[in-house]
Parts: C-alpha cells; structure tokens; sequence
C-alpha cells in the first residue's frame, strides 16, 4: 500500500496544488492516465468543499490499495458531518463512495476511488 499526506494552507492556490501532487503521485504509484484523471478530479472536490466549508489548515491523505485509491481531506469543521448534496452528487459520478469522518480535530472528507484500468 502507497501512501501520501500533505498539508496543505488555507488558500485558493492548494486547490491547484493538490490536483496536481495527486495526480503525479498515483502516476508514479503506476495507476492509468484516466484513474489519475478520476483521483485528480476528487481531490480537487474535496479540497474545494474543505476550502469553502471547512477551518484551519488541510490535510491531503492519499491511500493506494489494490484496485482501489482512497482520497482524504481532514479539516478543523466540527459544525457538519455532511458533503453538501450538490458537491456529494458530482464525486458520485466518479468514486464509487464518499463520506465524512468525525475525528476529534475536525472531520475528514473522504472517498474511494475504484481503478479500472
């Protein structure tokens, strides 16, 4: 199992950033073009809606497991344990499951993303 984390600040520009760490980092794990499409497409989601909703700084957890990449955004929101229904609807159409995480510094967005290729 491969695995990432990063932790990103409060700023527009770790939307950017973090796409594109993601999408290298599976390229590298050996993962196809289109599942780093997909993985690159979540993460930019999720870090969007922590961005928008969440507070603090962000931290960015990629797990590779076999057929399958788990995306993580934890952030210090304690106020929600829910993705907005527009936001969980668009990651839907691309991980096979997406959730939320209570954690005792915040709550962490997660979701599966499966590998086809």
């Amino acid at each position: 199992m491969e695995s990432l984390r990063l932790t990103l600040p409060r700023e527009v520009v770790s939307v950017r950033r973090a796409r594109g760490v993601a999408r290298a980092t599976v390229i590298r794990w050996g993962s196809s073009p289109e599942h780093a499409d997909a993985v690159e497409f979540v993460v930019g989601e999720l870090v969007t809606e922590s961005l928008e909703e969440g507070v603090g700084p962000l931290l960015l957890a990629i797990q590779s497991q076999p057929g399958t990449t788990r995306v993580e955004v934890s952030d210090g929101l304690t106020l929600s344990d829910t993705v907005p229904a527009a936001r969980k609807r668009t990651v839907h159409g691309v991980a096979r499951d997406i959730g939320v995480t209570d954690t005792s510094g915040g709550r962490t967005i997660w979701a599966d993303v499966d590998d086809t290729a």
